[in-house]
């Protein structure tokens, strides 16, 4: 049987926070980047990265003192007052993002899998099993993702790796053709969803080592942005950079 006893390992950690960064990403990004810069697409991997690395530095100097779960470290910090002003408008943007994240599901399910079902009924099935995966709580979470972790990674790598004879290396070339806009653009598209690393901030009063959740944040943000560029890589050689920046889901194409 396992323990309740309110903790999750740095490993645990580093594996939700992996999952968080590249779950919305792997779907939009390759999108997102294809339309902005084209064949330097990976250069705005490439920055997204360091200023994410330049954001968890920030994040470590704002945890230097906090020595309780974070929303209390919010009250005595700002006050009760200010604190849960801050904690409210975290509330609201988690409620934001998580509509848009099911939004996003709910329309890769209807579009690859069932299709002409209802687009509700398959919404409603969604936020009922991420309502069961919030009623086991953070420890259950972290179990599961723990054990699910390489069986869900190795048919990605598995799926890249048997894409690698499709690629035509013309696509790749040539580079520095991006305007700056659009490549300063795509990189701030990636340090947007490598910035959900600041969700460690709530793993806080889980993980029992504070240098530890650090690392294990570090680990993920590099590990993510690694997969980040391996599939950028691979989409753009298959598909080109124009067909990339009009195709909804290109990683879901690929498969």
């Amino acid at each position: 049987m396992f323990s309740e006893n309110n903790r999750i390992s740095a490993r645990q950690a580093f594996r939700l926070l992996t999952y968080d960064l590249l779950g919305l990403g792997t779907l939009l990004l390759p999108r997102f980047l294809g339309r902005q810069a084209g064949r330097d697409g990976i250069f705005c991997i490439a920055i997204g990265i360091v200023a994410g690395l330049l954001y968890l530095k920030l994040l470590q100097c704002g945890m230097a003192d906090m020595q309780v779960e974070f929303p209390l470290y919010l009250e005595q910090k700002l006050g009760r007052i200010g604190g849960r002003i801050i904690q409210l408008a975290y509330m609201i943007y988690f409620v934001l993002l998580a509509g848009y994240v099911a939004y996003i599901f709910a329309d890769v399910v209807l579009a690859d899998l069932l299709r002409g079902e209802s687009f509700y009924l398959v919404l409603g099935i969604l936020l009922a099993l991420t309502a069961y995966g919030i009623w086991g709580g953070v420890e259950g979470r972290a179990r599961v993702y723990e054990i699910l972790f390489w069986f869900l990674m190795i048919p990605l790598f598995l799926m890249l790796l048997f894409a690698v004879d499709e690629i035509q290396i013309d696509y790749w070339a040539p580079v520095f053709t991006a305007e700056f806009a659009g490549v300063a653009g795509g990189g701030y598209d990636v340090f947007l969803f490598l910035s959900l690393v600041f969700l460690l901030l709530f793993l806080g009063g889980y993980v029992q080592k504070k240098e530890a959740l650090l690392a294990a944040g570090r680990s993920a943000l590099l590990f993510s942005g690694g997969v980040y560029a391996a599939l950028y890589f691979i989409l753009l050689g298959i598909f080109g950079p124009d067909a990339l920046g009009q195709m909804n889901y290109p990683a879901v194409t690929l498969m």
